[in-house]
């Protein structure tokens, strides 16, 4: 009996070795950017394996958060149907993750840019998304109308993840949205100490905008980590570099 909590990429029809190892990697990403884009409790993780007999991949939730696993499941097949019918980022969907889903496309097309007769199915439970080429040039429209600037962004920094590369999540003090971080190994120390203790940082690199305007990922080259409130000196702390006869506003009379 299947396993409900599972999601499948299923393939039908002929495709050389090459394009299914491309295909089980782009599975692969994309289920590892979404889960890492969805909140969760604990950290969650996915085993896979290939059906017996079959063109098919099969992920199951091993370990973590059940309810971010039934929401991973359900941000991917929606994303997938509505990067299909428009040209819009679907929610939990990074630049990795449609790119990922552009390779699954890709091969509806053959070389020579005719439809191809594979037909590629992602499944969970009882939805079922096909991935049509369409989705070829709605993904290379979203990634494409990007705007970038070099610049510096403010926020506190959470859920670290080290798959494929060191990556974080940014939240603005502003107005608490989510801005996607990627650091260079240099930074690792600073940016588990300052996303363990919850502290405001200021990341400075190659920012990309959405569409209206908003940071919403950095390639991060330099990190400020501001100091703990709760650990900043006191007016007694510094009143030996003060005048002898400095009072504390609190104690005069």
């Amino acid at each position: 009996m299947a396993d409900e909590r599972a999601i499948r990429l299923h393939i039908d029809g002929d495709i050389e070795i090459g394009q299914f190892a491309e295909a089980v990697g782009a599975f692969s990403t994309m289920l590892t950017c979404v889960t890492s884009a969805i909140p969760k409790a604990s950290p969650l993780s996915w085993r896979t394996a290939v059906r017996d007999g079959s063109l098919e991949i099969i992920a199951t939730p091993e370990s973590g958060d059940a309810s971010a696993a039934k929401a991973t499941t359900h941000a991917i097949i929606d994303g997938l149907r509505r990067i299909a019918e428009r040209s819009e980022r679907p929610a939990y969907f990074d630049d990795d993750a449609l790119k990922s889903a552009r390779e699954l496309a890709k091969l509806r097309r053959n070389g020579d840019g005719t439809s191809s007769d594979a037909a590629i199915t992602i499944i969970h439970a009882e939805h079922t998304e096909s991935l049509d080429i369409e989705i070829v040039d709605h993904v290379t429209v979203v990634l494409d109308r990007k705007e970038r600037a070099h610049g510096s962004v403010e926020g506190t920094l959470k859920m670290v993840s080290t798959v494929r590369a060191l990556n974080c999540a940014l939240y603005d003090r502003l107005n608490d949205k989510r801005i996607e971080c990627r650091f260079p190994e240099t930074l690792r120390h600073q940016v588990f100490v300052a996303a363990e203790e919850a502290r405001r940082v200021e990341a400075t690199g190659d920012i990309r905008y959405s569409e209206d305007g908003y940071p919403e990922y950095i390639a991060v080259e330099e990190l400020y980590v501001f100091p703990d409130p709760d650990k900043l000196p006191s007016f007694r702390d510094v009143k030996g570099i003060l005048k002898d006869d400095w009072v504390p506003p609190d104690e005069r009379r």
